[in-house]
């Protein structure tokens, strides 16, 4: 579980981790507060179909920097975007889940348009998790963790909404 900001972190994490899981708990608590929305939103790059075409460290940062730029242009003041580790971006929003999955297909239709070694189409594979309010922090993010795992397993480029479960 994590309750505190810094909980689980490795001496190597970014700054941005830690200022993206410390506005994790920020906006978690305003939700909790208002009875709010809140869904987190993570995005992670697929190899391409062809063999052989396998994205590489470098070119999979490139993209994923691209990606990031992309992602602080388009989203809103409310939103909060990072990395979530070396190969995932992470979109904290005050949307309920349905909403935040038409954003998630917004976000994949942006990954889509990134092109590596001019033909390489990027393809994201996207987990959503909203916010209940008997759900941990922890718990929201093993959610979005398990729903982006489970878009990666049905052969990626495709967005998994977490259960209500």
């Amino acid at each position: 579980m994590l309750d505190e900001p810094t909980a689980g972190l490795d001496p190597d994490s970014s700054d941005a981790f830690v200022t993206l899981l410390r506005a994790l708990h920020q906006e978690l608590g305003l939700t909790r507060r208002y009875k709010t929305h809140m869904s987190l939103v993570l995005v992670c790059l697929d190899d391409p179909e062809k063999p052989g075409e396998a994205l590489g460290m470098e070119n999979r940062e490139r993209a994923l920097g691209e990606l990031l730029s992309a992602l602080k242009g388009r989203l809103r003041p409310t939103d909060h975007v990072g990395r979530w580790n070396l190969a995932v971006l992470a979109v904290l929003t005050p949307m309920s889940g349905p909403i935040a999955l038409q954003e998630a297909e917004a976000i994949r239709d942006l990954a889509s348009r990134i092109r590596l070694r001019g033909e390489v189409k990027v393809k994201p594979s996207v987990g959503v998790a909203e916010y209940r309010v008997d759900l941990s922090t922890g718990e929201l993010v093993k959610k979005a963790e398990e729903a982006l795992a489970a878009a990666r397993r049905a052969g990626g480029n495709r967005i998994v909404l977490a259960p209500f479960r």
